[in-house]
């Protein structure tokens, strides 16, 4: 039997070679090794991508979190909506009763002093609907741009 000789391949790994078929297989098991490492160097930069995709991000977070905050909402400001309830008895404005006219005229007054102001329509059961489109008719009259109508969820039918 021949004397096992060392060899050096790739990696530097020893090779006892006896037979060229223990060769052959140790050769087999080394390129398998260096297949890995290479899968393993792609991982590597893969994931380093990865990182400095995350590190991009968290300094752009960073930099939202030292925005400026908003100062706190004034307790009294004006109100940003006018609410008015349509009757069967008339029209209400917060406590006060209003026809149409005037209803026309508050809100010209309001509109005047804070620009933008909505309206919001609560309107009884029992009022007919033409009496609803007429209110709206005069509040867009009076220039308001957004009108929404609110429901009251306790008067399901």
């Amino acid at each position: 039997m021949p004397r096992p000789r060392a060899l050096l391949l790739g990696l530097g790994l020893p090779l006892l070679a006896c037979d060229s078929k223990a060769v052959e297989a140790q050769k087999t098991r080394v390129q398998a090794l260096e297949d890995r490492v290479h899968r393993l160097e792609a991982e590597t930069a893969a994931l380093t991508a990865r990182m400095k995709s995350f590190d991009e991000e968290r300094r752009r977070l960073e930099q939202i979190a030292k925005l400026p905050s908003l100062p706190p909402a004034s307790t009294n400001a004006p109100p940003t909506s006018v609410v008015v309830e349509v009757r069967a008895d008339g029209l209400r404005v917060g406590d006060e009763a209003v026809d149409l006219d005037r209803f026309e005229a508050l809100l010209r007054e309001r509109l005047g002093a804070q620009p933008g102001l909505s309206l919001l329509v609560k309107a009884d059961a029992s009022v007919e609907y033409a009496r609803v489109i007429e209110v709206m008719d005069r509040a867009k009259t009076a220039g308001v741009a957004k009108i929404a109508m609110v429901a009251d969820p306790a008067l399901k039918p």
